[in-house]
């Protein structure tokens, strides 16, 4: 794992060796054990590197027999060794044990189709001094980044967006057309980035620039998009298992030691029982809160004592502050998601043990696994119901039904189920797209000034409806599958992990079982809202039932209240101060409403106030200042 930056001066042959090392040194954190550079007239390429394969001769950048091409490289490619069995056979010269040499070589061989032969998590840079053409790739589902800005007779990569900001060439201009878009997703959508003309390479996508500067973007890879599927259950339920144990046994993979996150989730959980069956021990380690509501720690326990685990848990308090700030300078952009936090601090205390760790990452995607998946179904179920049911219901309803946060029990169900009716008459899609914005589209519009009211901005509801499955679960799971989990869930355990020097690797994003999981039927996923139906089934032999199916709560702070008492002061202050009201985005009595109604218990804005402070915080790291400037 390691962090990889670079510029293709296709035109201006003048490239500054100091500003490649500030470029390469901005990604330290990435890779603390070693650096590489390359430099002719056209290509300059740095590399830092985090030493997990062939730690004697794996240094990068790597060339082939001839030097004419060369690679750099960010990721794990998990077949590595048979591909290079193959290689051999087919007469290339290797001189490392390194996973990294075997990209060049099969470039060699089968130029951008060596993509459908790769099972593993990559972003990578080939310059082809042959033909004077830059080849950048990233894998399947973007677990690895790549970013890139083509100005001035050159295009810049880079795994970080802070490693571009080192060249004169990009201007750190807030792209203001984005915000909207970044306050419905919590997140800035794929090809788009905070900053103006830097765009991010869409996960499944390769880039090529040749010597005129003509660039090419291709999507070399697609999920499946509709049920396609002959085998039986049983056949399927064994075919899973045997490719699961597979994946997790290639990402066993390593020079170094291994660990894996435990959250207590069913998909943590399945992974490290598979890795104490496959490797016989295992080091795991989770995180806590003191607030019951929020703590799963008890049942990585519970794991724990079932696999007799070498098991680190850390509680988090409130006392977060100067993780906030660290996470600012990590994060390039605005990032709404606060379980960045806590998937920050578990990445902290595992790196202090192991370089590598294994995590359950996308089973809730292929398998079904958000609660939001019942909610639609439940709106679905009641969509069907005659609308003069409904309307007459509408009408005996109480007005003004109290808000979850101050009402438990039946007064918490009855205000869900008025908010249904309220959208049931929506199409499926946007139904389905209320579980998962944070600012609708009237509180966006109310929120921004005039000028930052863009045009709505329908990524994810797009890819909705670019499929051809026929159930609303499989349509919300390859949603899910193309935005929320590549832009939020991959992003977030990248940046988390590679800022404290770890590498993640996620065994259920292998794309064998991702290309088999999204062509099953969905109620073999979905069943009597049971959900991960099939996966719990086919590992029934490793937890009970009990442990599989108890209510899932997800990986987030108890920001509800910290955001009244110990982080009272910097929320505040992000949405009130003098600098933060001058920036001219926000109208004044809404930012003082949302705050109003969070204090006062009238609602839990938590999420949105969250999405707000990271905004703020990252100007203030990134726009008011130069965000290189610092090192943590």
């Amino acid at each position: 794992m390691c962090g990889i930056c670079g510029v293709f001066a296709y035109k201006d042959k003048q490239i500054e060796k100091e500003k490649l090392l500030l470029m390469t040194r901005a990604l330290s954190h990435r890779g603390p054990d070693d650096e590489g550079v390359f430099i002719n007239n056209e290509i300059a390429l740095g590399h830092r590197r985090l030493s997990i394969i062939d730690l004697d001769t794996g240094a990068q950048p790597i060339f082939n027999e001839d030097s004419k091409i060369v690679v750099i490289f960010n990721g794990e490619i998990y077949n590595y060794i048979e591909l290079r069995d193959e290689l051999i056979n087919r007469g290339h010269i290797f001189r490392t044990k390194s996973d990294t040499e075997v990209l060049v070589h099969l470039y060699e061989d089968k130029r951008e189709r060596m993509l459908h032969h790769l099972n593993g998590m990559f972003a990578f840079a080939i310059f082809d001094n042959n033909n004077k053409e830059l080849f950048l790739a990233r894998d399947r589902v973007g677990k690895k980044p790549i970013i890139y800005s083509n100005t001035k007779n050159r295009l810049y990569f880079a795994s970080e967006l802070k490693s571009l900001l080192i060249s004169d060439d990009i201007k750190r201009e807030v792209n203001t057309e984005k915000i909207s878009a970044y306050l419905k997703w919590q997140y800035i959508p794929s090809p788009y980035t905070a900053i103006k003309n830097v765009y991010k390479l869409p996960a499944g996508h390769f880039l090529k620039c040749d010597k005129n500067g003509y660039i090419k973007i291709v999507r070399y890879w697609y999920p499946p998009d509709e049920e396609d599927y002959f085998l039986n259950y049983e056949e399927t339920k064994e075919r899973l298992r045997e490719i699961l144990l597979d994946a997790v046994k290639i990402r066993l993979r390593s020079d170094v030691e291994l660990g894996a996150f435990l959250s207590g989730g069913v998909d943590s959980s399945i992974v490290v029982a598979l890795i104490k069956k496959i490797a016989g021990n295992v080091k795991t380690f989770t995180i806590g809160f003191s607030e019951s509501d929020f703590d799963e720690s008890q049942y990585a326990e519970f794991v724990r004592r079932q696999w007799d685990t070498d098991h680190t848990t850390r509680i988090v308090s409130a006392d977060i502050r100067s993780v906030i700030e660290k996470i600012t300078y990590f994060y390039d952009e605005p990032f709404g998601d606060s379980s960045s936090i806590p998937t920050y601090l578990v990445s902290k205390e595992t790196s202090n043990d192991v370089k590598v760790a294994l995590s359950g990452d996308g089973g809730d995607e292929l398998f079904a696994g958000y609660p939001r998946y019942k909610g639609a179904y439940f709106l679905n179920v009641l969509a069907k119901t005659p609308e003069f049911i409904r309307n007459a219901i509408l009408k005996v309803l109480p007005p003004n039904i109290p808000t979850p946060e101050e009402y438990t029990g039946f007064m918490r169900n009855l205000y869900r189920f008025y908010r249904a009716l309220e959208v049931v008459n929506k199409d499926e899609r946007d139904r389905y797209i209320r579980f998962i914005i944070i600012f609708d589209e009237v509180l966006r519009n109310s929120l921004l000034l005039p000028h930052l009211r863009t045009k709505e901005d329908d990524f994810v509801e797009r890819i909705y409806s670019q499929n051809k499955f026929k159930t609303l679960i499989s349509r919300a799971e390859y949603a899910d599958l193309l935005s929320y989990l590549t832009c939020d869930i991959l992003y977030k355990v990248d940046i988390a992990s590679m800022s404290n020097s770890l590498e993640v690797r996620c065994p259920l994003l292998d794309y064998r079982i991702i290309e088999l999981a999204m062509k099953l039927p969905s109620n073999w996923k979905f069943r009597n809202l049971v959900s991960k139906y099939i996966l719990k089934d086919i590992f029934s032999d490793l937890y009970p039932m009990k442990f599989y199916n108890r209510p899932k709560r997800g990986f987030a702070l108890p920001l509800t209240h910290w955001f009244r008492t110990e982080l009272k002061d910097i929320v505040f202050d992000c949405l009130f101060s003098k600098k933060s009201l001058e920036r001219g985005y926000f109208n004044q009595d809404i930012l003082r409403m949302l705050w109003e109604q969070h204090q006062s218990k009238r609602f839990d804005h938590s999420a949105r106030l969250w999405t707000l402070v990271s905004l703020e915080l990252w100007h203030r790291r990134y726009i008011d200042c130069n965000p290189i400037s610092y090192r943590w």
